[in-house]
């Protein structure tokens, strides 16, 4: 049975896992990361995307992000397309870089995501009555 359509949605907070492929590495070293990065940060602000955190692992990365003028499947795509080619031709590959389809998590406003990766509620404090964006992301 086919999966359920994604829900792709402008505006909505998504934690996306993108894997390797059967968990090879998607970033092998330095210039892999920068690479990444330096893509991801000129789409983010092509597309007006919203990021509230990231983490790079060698065969898995995390994104926290709210794509507002674009769905998130094309921001996606974009991102990984350019990826993957620089990163073949550089390591002499030919094959998939990362497997599909991409872990969605959608995220209710006024839950954080945790290093567990469960959903708690955020803590009222005074003046900030949800999560903020850090600088920089």
């Amino acid at each position: 049975m086919p999966r359920p359509p994604r829900l792709d949605i402008p505006d909505l907070v998504h934690h996306v896992i993108v894997r390797g492929i059967k968990r090879d590495k998607i970033f092998r070293d330095d210039d892999d990361r920068r690479n990444f990065m330096q893509r991801f940060h000129a789409l983010r602000t092509e597309t007006d995307t919203i990021c509230y955190a990231w983490a790079l692992s060698p065969n898995h990365c995390h994104l926290l992000l709210r794509p507002r003028r674009v769905a998130l499947s094309s921001f996606m795509r974009q991102l990984l397309t350019g990826y993957a080619v620089t990163h073949n031709k550089r390591h002499n590959r030919m094959r998939t870089l990362v497997s599909e389809p991409l872990q969605v998590n959608y995220l209710r406003r006024g839950y954080l995501l945790t290093g567990t990766n469960s959903l708690y509620p955020p803590q009222p404090t005074e003046g900030a009555p949800y999560a903020r964006q850090p600088a920089g992301c």
